[in-house]
């Protein structure tokens, strides 16, 4: 993404033809990829411009290099913004076979942390393998997988991952052979989590801390107390553009003539203080349905039928599924399909902390307050920001 006049949008190319020096598990699955496999390890050297993900990688230094190499009328560079959207480790997980090579060998790679659903959880709240394919041999519900699979599935998807941490390097090497790199802000983000086998399942369909849950990396070198730190703040991805806007010195969206309408919290104030959480208390995120065994969701305006809610605070995540009325576009909030409650008090904020969300406590009395409380706030953002 630019808005470079010397070099617009760059649409995500295809693929080269390559060839799979090992792969699975049935090139019928993935008919619009070459080789069709849920995962496969390419002969293509990590340095070559023929995946998709590597040709986004060097259009992505080419626009930064253009938007480098243009003055102002003072010997300053022009501002600029270039956003690079990469895929992997998306499936299918593709990547050079060098990147499956450094991995460890398959009995050494290590299987979900919780491979069942939680006890308690609503129907709703689960859904089959998605589009990894080759897990029918799974039970409908609450089954496991073939470990082997399992653990074949989850070192493609490292490789995958290293694959596309090396394509970030090389962006990252570009703004320093570049000179801009204490002169520019950096945001890492993904698009959602994911479930590699964990509460029984696959992908990113749910409502699950594993799913909504994104990393996030900030690097903005001229707020000293921020460099080297992490944070416990919670965060959404609408809060980038306000906390990017203030972080650049650019006019507050909020206080733009007839304002902007935009939603999101700037997040300035974290990277003064990065132990200053209390900037937002509350996170949101939604998961559509057309039913609760399809896990594709709708996006034509009448397709929707069950819509679920989840906020997380501190200690907690709630979640509420609706039915939703596909014809007036809402939620029909007293028409509740499940709810869940887990208990986040113990996080440290790494990859399935204790407990993991492995019991719903929605129904435990003793914390009836909370979902009192959490149902209003999940009741209070339905509210404010309707769907139309």
């Amino acid at each position: 993404m630019s808005w470079t006049p010397e070099l617009p949008y760059y649409p995500t190319p295809p693929d080269d033809f390559f060839n799979c020096s090992a792969q699975g598990p049935n090139p019928n699955l993935y008919p619009w990829t070459t080789k069709g496999n849920v995962w496969c390890a390419v002969d293509v050297l990590k340095t070559e411009s023929k995946l998709s993900d590597q040709k986004i990688r060097d259009n992505c230094i080419q626009h930064l290099k253009i938007a480098t190499n243009n003055s102002t009328l003072e010997d300053n560079k022009r501002p600029f913004f270039v956003g690079c959207g990469f895929h992997k480790p998306h499936a299918p997980y593709i990547a050079p076979k060098e990147f499956f090579d450094n991995l460890p060998p398959l009995n050494d790679i290590p299987g979900p942390l919780d491979p069942f659903a939680p006890i308690g959880m609503p129907a709703v709240a689960w859904h089959p393998p998605a589009d990894i394919h080759g897990l029918d041999e799974t039970p409908a519900f609450n089954g496991t997988v073939n470990n082997t699979r399992s653990r074949v599935y989850r070192r493609a998807y490292y490789a995958a991952t290293s694959y596309q941490d090396y394509n970030i390097g090389q962006v990252l090497d570009a703004l320093e052979d570049l000179n801009v790199v204490e002169s520019t802000v950096v945001i890492l983000f993904a698009d959602h989590g994911y479930q590699l086998g964990e509460h029984d399942t696959w992908a990113k369909m749910t409502n699950f801390e594993l799913a909504v849950h994104i990393p996030m990396i900030i690097r903005v070198p001229w707020m000293k107390h921020s460099i080297g730190k992490s944070t416990q703040v919670l965060a959404e991805m609408i809060d980038m553009y306000p906390t990017l806007a203030q972080l650049a010195g650019l006019p507050d969206p909020y206080l733009l003539n007839g304002s902007e309408g935009i939603n999101g919290t700037s997040l300035y104030s974290v990277f003064e203080d990065p132990t200053n959480t209390s900037v937002k208390t509350t996170a949101f995120s939604q998961f559509a349905k057309k039913n609760t065994t399809d896990v594709h969701p709708e996006f034509f305006r009448n397709g929707t039928n069950i819509m679920g809610y989840s906020v997380r605070v501190k200690d907690w995540r709630y979640t509420c599924w609706f039915k939703f009325n596909n014809e007036t576009i809402v939620p029909e909030l007293d028409y509740i399909l499940g709810t869940e409650l887990y208990d986040h008090r113990n996080d440290s904020g790494l990859y399935l902390d204790d407990p993991g969300e492995t019991v719903n406590l929605v129904n435990v009395s003793a914390y009836a307050p909370i979902v009192q409380s959490l149902h209003s706030l999940v009741l209070d953002y339905i509210r404010l920001w309707p769907v139309y």
